[in-house]
């Protein structure tokens, strides 16, 4: 709470939300990597890669319209984008002419939080179903 009241961050339970689904979503991304993968290092070195690449295509460093055509996949695949976009737009859509600005910046006028938090759930889901498929196809005891 401490570092709610000293950012000053707005609605204290959509961001508590944002972060535990992207919490959850990044771990369950690395159980499908790590449990893919013959050696557990390359996995994690695989999924670190990966973040690297899903966080330059989220939209913070590069705004949409500028990737160029041959990345804007990374853009709508990360679940990182999904993530900024929601923490943005709890942090800036507060009525002020300094959080219009910003969220125009970022062109972020029109997000939807729910259904962002709806994408975030869908990855999850789906990134722990494919756990599941990796564990019971490549890890039940066949050596």
């Amino acid at each position: 709470m401490l570092v709610v009241w000293l950012a000053n961050l707005n609605g204290f339970a959509q961001f508590f939300a944002n972060l535990l689904l992207s919490l959850i979503v990044a771990e369950s991304l690395m159980h499908v990597i790590g449990a893919a993968q013959p050696h557990y290092i390359i996995g994690m070195a695989f999924g670190a890669g990966l973040f690297g690449m899903f966080m330059l295509c989220e939209g913070f460093m590069v705004k949409p319209q500028d990737i160029p055509d041959g990345w804007v996949w990374g853009y709508y695949l990360a679940f990182h984008t999904y993530s900024f976009e929601w923490f943005v737009h709890n942090q800036f859509d507060d009525g002020t002419l300094v959080g219009e600005a910003v969220l125009k910046s970022f062109e972020m006028e029109d997000v939807d939080p729910l259904r962002n938090a709806l994408i975030l759930s869908a990855y999850a889901a789906v990134f722990q179903a494919a756990y599941f498929i990796v564990l019971k196809v490549f890890h039940t005891g066949k050596r």
